[in-house]
């Protein structure tokens, strides 16, 4: 159960670090190159995440609209 929570939050944090970036630079600009070296991990450890470039920008800008709606009381 640990691996999965510690699998979970590394995920969580990635996402994080993608969306970060994505907002700084654009989607086209970042490579997964710089999200490994942003959050000093293997471009391995973020495809066995299930991090393709995609599936990030996705999950990055669904966060991001998340956060923003709830803090504009938007559902």
């Amino acid at each position: 159960m640990k691996a999965i929570n510690d699998k979970t939050l590394l995920r969580e944090r990635v996402i994080a670090a993608g969306q970060e970036l994505f907002h700084k630079r654009g989607i086209r600009a970042v490579t997964m190159d710089d999200v490994s070296h942003q959050f000093h991990i293997s471009k391995r450890t973020l495809y066995q995440l299930s991090m393709q470039k995609r599936a990030l920008s996705l999950r990055a800008s669904k966060k991001r609209w998340q956060n923003t709606s709830s803090r504009c009381n938007i559902s």
